[in-house]
């Protein structure tokens, strides 16, 4: 069975271009354009893990996560942003995530973090 990828973040163009890759290699990748819906797919789909963008409308990343790890503390999230100002470091650190990429993301790396994660 494949394992299951749930994408989040208010970026089209990001949505499609993990969804291309990450399919590619086999993943069964699900997209939500913003935290509440990602978080209510996360609810109903159980990924085997999360790509979060930090900021968005409706919901920030740090509350989805939050909120993720309410319900399911070893959930594997990985946060990506291109925020890069000091509130992002201080934000960070109040969140529980298990990697971080900065925006524009390398997806051979991420790929990379996300099979040694997922093996």
């Amino acid at each position: 069975m494949n394992k299951k990828i749930l994408v989040i973040d208010d970026e089209a163009e990001i949505r499609i271009l993990l969804t291309d890759y990450l399919s590619a290699r086999g993943y069964d990748v699900r997209t939500a354009e913003d935290g509440e819906a990602g978080l209510a797919l996360f609810n109903q789909l159980r990924p085997d893990l999360v790509l979060l963008d930090l900021k968005m409308k409706k919901m920030d990343g740090d509350r989805v996560c939050e909120e993720i790890r309410r319900v399911m503390p070893e959930a594997k999230v990985f946060l990506v942003s291109a925020l890069q100002d000091v509130a992002l470091s201080q934000r960070l650190q109040n969140i529980k995530f298990d990697a971080f990429f900065e925006k524009p993301v390398k997806v051979s790396q991420l790929g990379q973090a996300i099979q040694a994660a997922l093996a």
